[in-house]
C-alpha cells in the first residue's frame, strides 16, 4: 500500500471510530472540503512580471511546456474548448485559467478520477518511460524525470524577448537543472532513520540535514523528529561533513534550561 493509500485509508479509520462521539465529524469534512479546498485547488499556476512580459509557471512535478499543452487538450470538450497557445506570456496564462476552469468542472462532478489511469500513475511514479501527450496528467503530479522526451521543453524566449520560468516540487532528482527552473522540494517532513539510509548523495544528505536543523528551531515539534535527526548527523559525520549543532543537542540544552527554571522556582540552585 503506497503512503498516500495509507494515509486515506487511517482516515477512514478514524472516522469510523469517533463516530459514535462525532456523529457529524465526516459531514463537516466534506463541508470544508467542497467549500474551502476545491474552489482553490488548480492543476496549474502562474504570474506575469508587472509589465506582463516576463512569466512564471507553478506545477507540483517538474514540467514542460507539452505537458500543458497535452493538458489543454485532454480537458477539452467540444462545449469547452481549450485552444493551446505559447505566442505570449499572456495568452499562456489564459491557457492555465482555462485548463484550472475545466478541471474545476471535473471537481464538482466527482469525475477527476477518469482523467488517470493507475497503472499509468504506478508507472510514472516508477520512473518508467510514459507517453506525456496521453497522460499528461500522471506526469503533472508523479513525474521524476526531467528530458524534454519525458516533459517536453522548459525552454522558451518569446518574440518579444521575454523569458519563461518553472518552478515545482514534488521531487528534487534531477542533478543538472536549467538556469529557468526553481525546485522547491525538500526533505521536511518526508525523512526517517531507515529512508535516511539509502541516501548517498552528498548534496542530498547537507540538504537533509539543513532542514531538519531548521525544523528542530520549532520547540512544538522538537522531540517527534529528534531520531531523525541524531541519525542525519551521523550519516553526516559518516561522511566528513561540517557537523552544525544537532537537534539532540538542541533537547538536551532545553532540558537543562527547563531544570535550570524549575529549581530557580523551587529554591537556590
Amino acid at each position: 500500500m503506497s503512503d498516500q493509500l495509507r494515509s486515506m485509508h487511517n482516515m477512514e479509520e478514524m472516522l469510523v471510530k469517533v463516530a459514535p462521539l462525532l456523529p457529524d465529524l465526516r459531514t463537516e469534512m466534506l463541508y470544508i472540503a467542497n467549500k474551502s479546498y476545491k474552489p482553490h485547488l488548480n492543476l496549474l499556476d502562474g504570474t506575469l512580471s508587472e509589465d506582463g512580459k516576463n512569466m512564471t509557471i507553478y506545477s507540483h512535478a517538474g514540467i514542460g511546456l507539452e505537458v500543458i499543452q497535452a493538458l489543454a487538450l485532454k480537458l477539452s470538450t467540444p462545449t469547452n474548448p481549450i485552444v493551446y497557445s505559447e505566442e505570449t506570456p499572456t495568452k499562456l496564462a489564459e491557457t492555465i485559467g482555462k485548463i484550472n476552469a475545466a478541471f474545476q468542472i471535473h471537481l464538482h462532478n466527482s469525475t477527476v478520477k477518469t482523467l488517470e489511469e493507475n497503472a499509468i500513475v504506478e508507472a510514472v511514479r516508477d520512473a518508467k518511460d510514459v507517453d506525456f501527450r496521453s497522460h499528461p496528467l500522471e506526469i503533472l503530479m508523479w513525474g521524476r524525470k526531467y528530458t524534454p522526451a519525458a516533459i517536453g521543453r522548459r525552454e522558451k524566449v518569446f518574440a518579444d524577448g521575454s523569458m519563461l520560468s518553472f518552478v515545482h516540487g514534488h521531487d528534487s532528482g534531477e542533478k543538472l537543472r536549467p538556469a529557468n527552473v526553481i525546485c522547491l522540494d525538500n526533505f521536511l517532513g518526508k525523512i526517517s532513520e531507515s529512508d535516511l539510509k539509502a541516501i548517498t548523495n552528498l548534496e542530498d544528505v547537507k540538504r537533509c540535514k539543513e532542514f531538519h536543523y531548521l525544523v528542530s528551531q520549532e520547540k512544538s515539534i522538537l522531540r517527534p523528529v529528534m531520531k531523525a535527526s541524531v541519525a542525519i548527523d551521523a550519516k553526516v559525520s559518516q561522511m566528513g561533513l561540517m557537523s552544525q549543532p544537532t537537534l539532540h543537542n538542541t533537547i538536551e540544552q532545553e532540558d537543562q534550561v527547563q531544570l535550570l527554571h524549575k529549581k530557580s522556582k523551587d529554591g537556590p540552585i
